[in-house]
């Protein structure tokens, strides 16, 4: 008889073959091996997706900080605002200027005391550089910066600006 026909006569007896009980073993342990990798796969594009979603969220936050502190930037460094305080600078500079010919004056009128007046008013004067050209350095570093941030804002919105693929 042949292996074949002597598992149908098993099968005709209600008993299977022990060949085709290992045929259909391997092929549910084939089928589950197959649904473990696929759990797997899915369980990986699942926390790929939640990875991703993070992301976007942080580079959201970032952006709306930058826009905000781009925003903050340029109201303080309007051209109004440059103007009015170069405005209060040049004021400052003149009253400096007035101050100094009022003591050239009492220098005149006073003798030997307006030497010290004069080094009042030179010591007085050199404070006021000193406070000037450290504004400007800050105000430069303000304006460095906020070109900075301009930059990256425009770095970081050029993807959100590109066409989906």
């Amino acid at each position: 008889m042949s292996p074949q026909a002597a598992a149908m006569d098993g099968d005709l007896r209600g008993v299977p073959h022990p060949a085709a009980g290992s045929h259909r073993l391997d092929a549910l342990l084939g089928r589950i091996r197959t649904l473990q990798q696929e759990a797997l796969r899915v369980a990986r594009l699942r926390r790929e997706e939640v990875e991703a979603e993070g992301q976007r969220q942080e580079f959201w936050r970032q952006l709306d900080d930058i826009m905000e502190e781009h925003k903050h930037l340029r109201e303080a460094h309007a051209p109004a605002q440059l103007a009015a305080e170069l405005v209060r600078l040049e004021e400052a500079r003149e009253q400096l200027l007035s101050q100094e010919r009022h003591l050239l004056e009492a220098e005149e009128q006073l003798g030997p005391e307006a030497h010290v007046a004069a080094r009042l008013v030179e010591e007085e004067e050199e404070g006021a550089k000193r406070r000037l050209e450290a504004e400007l350095g800050r105000r430069q570093a303000c304006q460095n910066r906020r070109d900075r941030l301009e930059e990256e804002l425009e770095r970081l919105q050029r993807p959100l600006e590109a066409p989906p693929e």
